[in-house]
């Protein structure tokens, strides 16, 4: 495992035990920065994972997931896909592992941040059964 990966792995296991233990985005934020992590690295971990997990969570149910995300300001959005995204692939893995190690609890704490998963959930209290899911915008700030 190179560096970069070794980076990628760290900072996914990082985030999502914090997103796990923690109540504030700002406060993930900051223990990932104070921790080593760059702001804008904490700030895309804490955006990606919960929808890394919901897309692990829910697809083997048949509900289809986005390939891309949007990004950016409305007069100027972009479409980016997930799998150029290194955050959202580990934090798949992570999901897939501590599913298979049965640590629902951790993984239901996360998909408690997922925007997709609340849209599922908010769905299925309504009597409805989604089939597929929307683009997700993940921020204005995005590079």
């Amino acid at each position: 495992m190179d560096a970069s990966s070794q980076v990628v792995t760290s900072t996914v296991e990082a985030a999502a035990l914090e997103l796990v233990h923690r109540h504030s985005l700002d406060e993930i934020e900051g223990v990932l920065s104070t921790s080593g992590v760059s702001p804008e690295l904490a700030a895309k971990a804490v955006l990606l994972i919960p929808s890394a997990f919901a897309a692990a969570q829910f697809e083997p149910e048949g509900i289809t997931f986005p390939a891309e995300f949007s990004v950016g300001p409305p007069s100027a959005l972009r479409k980016l896909p997930y799998s150029d995204e290194p955050l959202y692939q580990e934090a798949r893995r992570l999901a897939a592992r501590w599913q298979q190690e049965g640590r629902q609890s951790f993984v239901a704490r996360v998909l408690d941040w997922s925007a997709e998963a609340n849209a599922i959930k908010q769905a299925r209290a309504e009597g409805l059964h989604p089939s597929r899911m929307s683009e997700v915008h993940h921020g204005e700030w995005w590079t």
